[in-house]
C-alpha cells in the first residue's frame, strides 16, 4: 500500500512536529527492492526528535505514529546483545504487525545507522558498535538543521 500525497498531508497537518527531513530505506528482506518512506521531525513543544513512517512502496499496513528517538534510546539501552524486532512493540499504540519491522528497517538505514543485522541470524539485530556516538552525531546534525531555518511548524 502506498501512502498518497493526501495521506501524507493529513499526517503532517495533524501532528505537532516540524518536519526537517524526508528519506527512504529498503525493507528488511535481503531481496527487497521496495522502499519505506519516513520523516524526521522535532516536536514543536518538547523539542524531542522523532521519526514517522509515512509510506510503503508495496503491501503492508503500518502506523503513522511519531516515535521519539528518546523512547527508542531508552528501550535500546536495556539491550547489550542481539534482539528481535518485537522489542519495539511497546513504542506503538497501533498494533500493526509491520510496525516493528519497518522501524528496524529505518533504524538500520544508511541515514540513521543505529542498528545492524546480528551475525548469523536473519531476524535478529543489534546496536552498531559506536551506537552512542552515532546517536550523538545524529542529534548534532538535526539540531543544525532545525536552528534558524524558519521551519514551519506542522500542526
Amino acid at each position: 500500500m502506498t501512502t498518497s500525497i493526501k495521506d501524507k498531508n493529513e499526517l503532517i497537518k495533524d501532528s505537532a512536529y516540524v518536519v526537517f527531513d524526508e528519506a527512504k530505506c529498503l525493507k528488511l528482506k535481503a531481496i527487497a527492492k521496495d522502499y519505506l518512506h519516513y520523516q524526521i521531525g522535532q516536536h514543536s513543544t518538547t523539542k524531542e526528535f522523532a521519526l514517522c513512517i509515512t509510506g510503503n512502496d508495496n503491501a503492508g499496513l503500518h502506523s503513522k505514529e511519531w516515535i521519539s528517538f528518546n523512547a527508542i534510546h531508552t528501550l535500546l539501552s536495556q539491550y547489550t546483545g542481539d534482539f528481535r524486532s518485537s522489542i519495539f512493540t511497546p513504542l506503538f499504540q497501533s498494533k500493526s504487525r509491520n510496525n516493528v519491522g519497518f522501524l528496524v528497517a529505518v533504524l538500520k538505514s544508511d541515514e540513521i545507522g543505529l542498528l545492524k543485522q546480528a551475525v548469523g541470524y536473519q531476524f535478529q539485530y543489534c546496536k552498531v558498535e559506536q551506537y552512542e556516538e552515532r546517536l550523538a552525531t545524529l542529534h548534532r546534525q538535526w539540531e543544525g538543521l532545525t536552528k534558524g531555518k524558519g521551519n514551519q511548524t506542522v500542526k
